[in-house]
C-alpha cells in the first residue's frame, strides 16, 4: 500500500471527525466547492477511474472530475414531510417514527425520521446517474479511439451497503459524494451459457468498488456508503442456494408482493417522490423498500407496537426485476441482544422472481422493545 493509499484509509476511517472546511477546485474555468473530506481523496479516485476505463488525456481528468462534482449537486436531498408520508403510504412502512412528531421524539429523535429505505433510493439514483455519466464518456472515447482496449461492456450496479449514522429530518438539506474508489477483481458466480440453456460456475469478474456517502450541511455524514459495486456482469444466486435459504429453520416472515402492469401508477409515483423521470424499468431498489411491512408485521405480532430503526442495509443484485409477483422470505441473522437501551436484531433476506433471484441481503434493525421469534 503506497502513501496515497494510506492517506485514503485515514480518510475512511476518521470520516466522522474531520473538520467541515472546504476546499475550492477550478474546474473548466467555473469554481466550485467540495468538502475537504471528498476533496482529500479526489485525484485518487480519478486516477483510479481513469486508469480502470482507459482515459488517458488530461481533458479526460477534467470531464471526469466534473461529471463527479456535478452528480453530487444533482442529487441533492431535502425531502418534505408530504414525501415521507407518500413513501410510507406507498410501501405501508407506517412506523409511528415516520407519522407522529410526538412518538418519534418520545423515541430519542428530534422530529419525524425519514425512511432508510427512501434514502437508499436516493444513493441508488446518485450512482446510476454518476455511472451513466461516466459511460456515456467512455461510448465517446471508443468513438475516437478505435483501439480502446479496456472492456466493451458497460458496467452495472450490483448491490450496496449502507450504514445509518444519525436520521434524516424533513427539509433537512444533505448531499452524495464519492469518497473512495477502487478497483476490483474477484470470483463470482456467473451464468454461462450451454447447449442446454445456463450453468452457473464461479468466474473472475472485474469492476469499481465505490464508496459513497451522504454528508449534512455542517459536512457530517448521516449515511455511508462503503460498498457500491459495479461489475460488467451480475453475479447469480444458483438453486441450491436458493433452496437452502427457503429451507431454513429460523425464517420469521413470508409473503408476496404484486406490481401488476396495471398498478404501473405505483412506480411512477416511486420516480415522483424522487423527483425522477418516469421509466418502465423498475429500480432494484424497489424491491427491498417493501421489507419494512414484513418487519412491521413481524414487530406488531411480537410487541404489539409498529416502531423500530434501520442500522444499515446490505443487498446484493442479481436479476433485472420486471411486473408481476414477487416472493419474499425473511430469516433470523443474529439478535436480538440489548444495546444501549435497544434490542439490535439483523435478518436475512431474499426476493424471487418466477424462481429467480432479485435480490439477497441482511438488515440491522433495533427496536426498543424485545423481538421474541421463538
Amino acid at each position: 500500500m503506497d502513501a496515497q493509499d494510506d492517506k485514503v484509509v485515514e480518510e475512511r476511517q476518521d470520516v466522522e471527525s474531520q473538520d467541515t472546511e472546504k476546499v475550492p477546485d477550478a474546474v473548466a474555468g467555473v469554481t466550485t466547492f467540495i468538502p475537504r473530506r471528498i476533496a482529500r481523496t479526489l485525484s485518487k479516485t480519478l486516477s483510479t477511474i481513469t486508469r480502470f476505463m482507459g482515459f488517458s488525456s488530461e481533458e479526460d481528468l477534467r470531464t471526469l472530475e466534473q461529471i463527479i462534482i456535478d452528480s453530487a449537486e444533482k442529487e441533492k436531498m431535502m425531502i418534505g414531510g408530504e414525501v415521507i408520508e407518500k413513501w410510507g403510504l406507498l410501501f405501508s412502512d407506517n412506523s409511528d417514527q415516520h407519522f407522529i412528531r410526538e412518538l418519534a421524539q418520545a423515541t430519542g429523535f428530534k422530529d419525524v425520521i425519514v425512511h432508510g429505505t427512501l434514502i437508499a433510493a436516493y444513493a441508488e439514483q446518485y450512482v446510476l446517474g454518476l455511472l451513466k455519466e461516466i459511460e456515456s464518456m467512455r461510448k465517446k472515447y471508443i468513438e475516437k479511439n478505435p483501439d480502446y482496449r479496456c472492456p466493451k461492456e458497460e458496467l452495472v450496479y450490483t448491490g450496496h451497503s449502507i450504514e445509518f449514522k444519525r436520521p434524516l429530518y424533513p427539509k433537512e438539506r444533505a448531499k452524495w459524494g464519492l469518497l473512495d474508489v477502487v478497483e476490483a477483481a474477484e470470483e463470482l458466480p456467473l451464468a454461462t451459457p450451454t447447449s442446454n440453456g445456463s450453468e452457473i460456475k464461479e468466474k473472475k469478474s472485474v469492476g469499481l468498488n465505490l464508496y459513497t456517502l451522504a454528508l449534512d450541511s455542517n459536512e457530517k455524514p448521516i449515511v455511508l456508503c462503503p460498498s457500491v459495486p459495479l461489475r460488467f456482469s451480475r453475479p447469480c444466486l444458483g438453486q441450491e442456494e436458493i433452496d437452502s435459504f427457503l429451507a431454513r429453520k429460523d425464517i420469521v416472515a413470508r409473503g408476496k408482493r404484486a406490481l401488476p402492469e396495471k398498478k404501473e401508477a405505483k412506480l411512477k409515483l416511486f420516480y415522483e417522490l424522487l423527483d425522477k423521470p418516469y421509466t418502465p424499468e423498475i429500480p432494484m431498489m424497489y424491491l427491498p423498500a417493501c421489507l419494512p411491512s414484513f418487519l412491521i408485521g413481524l414487530l406488531s405480532r411480537e410487541t404489539g407496537e409498529s416502531e423500530g430503526t434501520y442500522l444499515g442495509l446490505d443487498f446484493e443484485f442479481y436479476n433485472q426485476p420486471h411486473f408481476g409477483v414477487f416472493d419474499f422470505a425473511l430469516a433470523t441473522s443474529s439478535g436480538p441482544t440489548l444495546s444501549r437501551g435497544f434490542y439490535e436484531c439483523a435478518f436475512d433476506a431474499l426476493c424471487l422472481q418466477e424462481g429467480n433471484a432479485i435480490f439477497k441481503g441482511k438488515i440491522n434493525c433495533r427496536s426498543q422493545t424485545e423481538i421474541k421469534l421463538d
